[in-house]
């Protein structure tokens, strides 16, 4: 697995540069294997992010499948939905062909809705799916909470252990201080680890201080969640340092 960091000293350059470099790993999938399959991130910190990428041109959106990396069981249209703010950031914005778009069925209980989008996941990847046999998403975007969770696996979580490709988190498996304290269907470190690539979107002080301590092995920062990532061909850090 190759690693890069990339460091920037304003949020608008990181945003632009990830972007490109997401834009760019579209393109490449498309011409290797003739459809891309990209999972995206949900809270706050990815918004300016789609808004460029929507924006992007080239990009042959109608060749590409998403998934949410996770999701919370809230309705389609609450602030909470991270699909709707993906729907308002970068789908919405699109003026060119469109991807198909996998969403959780948040109407559903969590095991159910977790299991239902684990079926959805193995028909696009599987043999008979949409990228036949490739068994891998080939790009996945992830944030890292203060506690070190990436996606909505939380340390501690029943969800890190699960060999599924989907799991439940109950709100209680939460680290107090985490919000919004809701269940959440997530990607389980299985289907992470199989990814193709993952980027990682780091805007925030307290988790770039998170991601030095991974990096320098610190006691228990090298056990969390978010250092426990390794996709197949590379893991890609985009860290602002002002």
């Amino acid at each position: 697995m190759e690693r890069y960091l990339r460091y920037f000293k304003d949020p608008e350059s990181l945003a632009n540069a990830a972007a490109r470099e997401i834009a760019a790993m579209l393109v490449e999938a498309v011409e290797a294997r003739g459809r891309a399959t990209l999972a995206l991130a949900g809270g706050s910190t990815p918004k300016p992010v789609y808004e460029r990428l929507a924006r992007v041109p080239g990009v042959p959106w109608g060749q590409v499948d998403i998934f949410l990396g996770d999701e919370r069981m809230a309705p389609a249209d609450s602030e909470l939905s991270n699909m709707r703010m993906v729907q308002d950031h970068l789908l919405g914005q699109l003026d060119r062909e469109t991807p198909r778009v996998h969403a959780v069925d948040t109407r559903l209980a969590p095991a159910e809705a977790a299991s239902a989008y684990a079926s959805e996941l193995a028909e696009v990847l599987g043999p008979g799916g949409a990228v036949p046999g490739s068994g891998h998403i080939d790009l996945v975007l992830l944030g890292m909470g203060p506690d070190g969770h990436t996606a909505s696996l939380f340390p501690g979580a029943a969800a890190m252990q699960d060999n599924a490709l989907v799991a439940a988190v109950r709100a209680e498996e939460m680290a107090e201080g985490v919000t919004p304290r809701v269940d959440r269907v997530t990607f389980t470190p299985r289907v992470l680890n199989e990814a193709r690539c993952a980027m990682y979107l780091i805007m925030d002080e307290d988790k770039l201080a998170l991601f030095r301590a991974m990096e320098a092995g610190e006691s228990g920062a090298v056990d969390l969640p978010a250092a426990r990532i390794a996709p197949q061909e590379c893991l890609i850090w985009y860290l602002l340092q002002p």
